[in-house]
């Protein structure tokens, strides 16, 4: 049987989330795997590394160990991330953070939100937006802000497999269609 790489990497954070639970170290892991989430973004030479096929499970885990110690990251993260090394699974690594911290903002009755816009979003224009959201979703939100400037006006707000598509792009694209039928 094949799996996929989200199903697998729902089932190691299935795991870990457990164990994190457990020990009541919910926050340590959260700031461990945010820590780790943002030297992965900055390290073009830490992303080859994690996808490499050729580098040995040895090699991995004391790559990964020393990445850790200099996060200084929890006792439970380093044991995580050294049985993922282990199984040769670090490329699942990015898809293990975003997993790990969405099941956390869900368990907490949080909901993450990305919301992609073409110049980068003010701190009151944020406000407003995560207060109209939290509204009509009845949840605390989290938004994942980023800029694309080929929408080049307006947003787009994914909500898990929900997107809501109100840039100047969008709407181009959907008169182009709405064009395209009536003649």
């Amino acid at each position: 049987m094949i799996f996929n790489s989200s199903v697998i990497a729902r089932r190691y954070v299935s795991a870990f989330f457990a164990l994190a639970e457990e020990q009541k170290k919910h926050e340590n892991v959260k700031k461990d795997l945010l820590a780790l989430q943002e030297v992965i973004a900055k390290s073009p030479e830490l992303q080859k590394f994690l996808v490499n096929p050729v580098i040995t499970r040895k090699q991995a885990k004391s790559a990964m160990s020393a990445v850790l110690d200099a996060l200084k990251a929890s006792d439970l993260t380093q044991q995580f991330f050294a049985r993922v090394a282990g199984n040769r699974r670090l490329a699942l690594t990015p898809l293990l953070i975003e997993n790990y911290l969405e099941k956390l903002a869900a368990s907490k009755g949080e909901l993450t939100v990305q919301v992609i816009s073409a110049a980068a979003l003010e701190k009151g224009q944020a406000d407003v937006l995560a207060k109209a959201l939290a509204k009509a979703t009845g949840k605390k939100i989290g938004m994942k802000l980023s800029e694309n400037p080929e929408l080049i006006g307006g947003i787009q707000v994914r909500i898990g497999s929900t997107m809501l598509d109100d840039s100047v792009s969008g709407k181009l694209v959907r008169l182009r269609q709405a064009l395209t039928k009536a003649a």
